[in-house]
């Protein structure tokens, strides 16, 4: 299945948050990663940045490229700041990023109403 990405959607100098998806998961089978969210004044240029996978990116995306990951950039919040990275982000690893993935969103709701389920089952 051919991935979108939003890059071409973008131009010089928009500024905002961005999400990105892991064409595969990093970790182990305990713990994984397939989302980055981050935030820039041009998000074109800092994609780019990530992509190469040099001294300039982050450190998950920079593994990701490494483990021939392609990142997909899937989301996109033009004009939000810092503070609406801070709350988004909402700690250290924070598990809601699959929740705002387009990507992965269809498997969360599944899992969110098989737990919904088993609440409801128990005694």
């Amino acid at each position: 299945m051919a991935l979108a990405d939003l890059t071409d959607t973008l131009r010089a100098g928009d500024g905002g948050l961005y999400l990105f998806h892991f064409s595969k998961p990093l970790g182990t089978a305990r713990k994984t990663a397939q989302h980055y969210l981050g935030w820039a004044e041009d998000i074109g240029r800092r994609v780019a940045e990530h992509r190469a996978g040099n001294g300039r990116s982050a450190r998950i995306t920079a593994a990701a490229v490494a483990a021939g990951a392609d990142l997909v950039l899937v989301r996109v919040w033009l004009g939000a700041d810092r503070t609406e990275e801070r709350r988004l982000k909402g700690g250290y690893g924070n598990p809601n990023h699959p929740r705002r993935c387009p990507l992965c969103r269809p498997a969360y709701l599944r899992r969110q109403a098989e737990r919904q389920r088993r609440r409801r089952a128990a005694p």
